[in-house]
């Protein structure tokens, strides 16, 4: 067993560790041990706070006065030697050396993963040929997990990085949150490594690329013939654009390497810009959203969140009748965290639903989203956060609390609307969804139409009453989703709502005369579990809209 012994830095607050440090180890380690495990990642066993010999105790560990608070973190021994010591002492072939590189795509595909992780991807943070060692049986082996932390969450406030092996938008930001791309970066830096001999350059410098090109080309292990298709492929990952790295796995990435280096084929396809207009479409492509009412107006409501839309409210201003922007964010009162849905609930097969035909009707309004705008600020507040990325809005909720309403139109409605919305869960636990018939732009009151991280569904009107949770099974949530409300007056009842997942009915529901039942307003929402420990959810939103509703 290997036990990592954590010191304050320097400059640290009297308090430390119980300044953030220590609940930051605690979640890292909890998270580590919930992976699958692999050869290629360290395997973390238990972490506690323990104490340790210093002045005053006279080196008595039986001391009375000990104080427990050395955080420790208590590994499995991992027998290797790291990649640089093997390649100063030659003693690593071609071959070797590449199968490292997918050893550590593996390793990286692991942390990245929705799946694998319970839905909160993760980011080593700090890969470079020193964290790596190398085994007789298991190959490269990922260790140091201590910049580990959640993709997108709070950001590393120790602003731990390496260079050169550390992204561009790291060395600019070391406190910043950390997303997925910088891992991938770190990833192609030691890949660079690992073919040349030497470190890539650092990426502080404004030539970095050019300098990183010109060793690559100079490399006498990659034939010459194949330098330019090598060189090409491994700086797609160290490129200064973060979404130019994430176009494909990491593992995919390195057999693609190891294919252009030993066995180049002329249909390889290595990358372009086009790639990344197409990711950019299929985000965008799906779905849209807005509401049901004399009057209408798109809010993101969160368990204390709000999300931005973008300058769709200016440019699709023709689509309205009597469309009025509002550029200030009101502030809202109330909450919508939730009880967790439990292994108990109700099942269904997505293959099994019957299709939603409602959801083709006339465009009322629609986002989206190719472009930020100054009617749908960025915003960082005590319980939300949101940012716009790559054609996209991410809204991620930090704890339970207040929502904020966005700026929208205001439009007539009819009494049979769907809204619906295209997001797709990045990390966290928690639901996003719609809401229509709110009875004011705040949604003060409304129905409530949501999808878990966890591919739960439910409705909920104003009273508390609804379908419950009801788990679809088949729904790949981290994947663009499209979410769809149907509000519709009835001849046999008030109201009837729909919730529709991608073109398919998951559930229906009439409220009782007692409860609110519209026209009103409508818009976004993200709701947090009351009870869960851990990242609270991040939605990443493409497209949304609102249509009358086809017949």
């Amino acid at each position: 067993m290997a036990l990592k012994e954590y010191r304050p830095p320097p400059g640290a607050s009297p308090a430390w560790p119980r300044d953030g440090t220590w609940r930051q180890i605690e979640h890292q380690a909890w998270l580590l041990r919930g992976l699958p495990r692999t050869d290629h990642l360290v395997r973390v066993r238990d972490e506690f706070l323990g104490a340790t010999s210093g002045p005053g105790l006279g080196g008595d560990p039986r001391s009375p006065h000990k104080a427990f608070d050395t955080p420790f973190v208590a590994m499995e021994w991992i027998e290797g030697a790291r990649p640089d010591v093997l390649l100063q002492a030659d003693r690593a072939t071609l071959s070797q050396r590449l199968g490292w590189v997918q050893d550590l795509a593996e390793a990286v595909d692991l942390l990245h993963s929705v799946s694998r992780t319970g839905r909160f991807p993760l980011v080593h943070g700090d890969i470079k040929p020193g964290n790596c060692l190398i085994t007789p049986g298991r190959g490269l082996v990922l260790v140091d997990t201590g910049a580990l932390q959640v993709a997108d969450g709070i950001g590393e406030f120790r602003g731990l990085r390496s260079p050169p092996y550390a992204a561009p938008e790291v060395l600019a930001g070391p406190g910043q949150r950390r997303g997925t791309a910088t891992d991938l970066y770190s990833l192609g830096a030691v890949a660079f490594f690992l073919l040349t001999s030497n470190p890539p350059p650092n990426a502080e410098y404004d030539d970095y690329l050019v300098l990183a090109h010109a060793e690559l080309m100079r490399c006498a292990d990659i034939d010459g013939e194949r330098r330019p298709l090598v060189a090409a492929h491994l700086l797609r990952l160290l490129d200064t654009d973060p979404a130019q790295r994430s176009q494909t796995s990491a593992v995919q990435w390195a057999r693609e390497l190891i294919e252009l280096v030993q066995h180049p084929s002329p249909s390889l396809v290595i990358g372009s810009r086009s790639r990344r207009s197409r990711r950019i479409a299929a985000l965008v492509g799906g779905v849209t959203t807005l509401v049901a009412g004399a009057a209408v107006a798109s809010t993101l409501i969160a368990g204390p969140s709000a999300m931005p839309p973008s300058d769709a409210a200016g440019s699709q201003a023709g689509n309205l009748t009597g469309v009025s922007s509002t550029p200030s964010l009101l502030p809202g009162g109330t909450t919508t965290s939730s009880t967790a849905p439990g292994t108990s609930w109700p099942r269904k097969a997505f293959a099994d639903l019957p299709a939603f035909t409602a959801g083709g009707g006339p465009l009322l309004y629609e986002q989206t989203l190719t472009a930020p705008s100054p009617d749908w600020p960025e915003v960082a507040q005590t319980g939300y956060e949101t940012r716009y990325r790559d054609g996209a809005y991410d809204a991620h909720i930090l704890d339970h609390g207040a929502y904020q309403p966005i700026p929208g139109p205001d439009t007539a409605s009819s009494t049979d609307d769907v809204v619906s919305a295209t997001a797709s869960v990045q990390s966290g636990q928690g639901g996003w969804g719609v809401w229509c018939r709110g009875s004011d732009n705040e949604g003060s009151e409304r129905y409530a139409f949501l999808l878990s991280h966890a591919g739960a569904v439910q409705i909920i009107g104003p009273d508390g009453g609804g379908t419950g949770w009801v788990y679809i099974d088949g729904l790949d949530v981290a994947g663009p989703t499209t979410l769809s409300a149907r509000c519709a007056d009835v001849a046999d009842g008030p109201v009837e709502l729909t919730l529709a997942v991608n073109g398919r009915t998951a559930l229906s529901y009439k409220p009782p005369m007692t409860a609110l039942l519209g026209p009103g307003y409508a818009g976004l929402e993200e709701m947090s579990f009351s009870e869960v420990n851990g990242p609270t959810i991040t939605a990443r939103y493409g497209h949304f809209d609102i249509r009358r509703a086809a017949r």
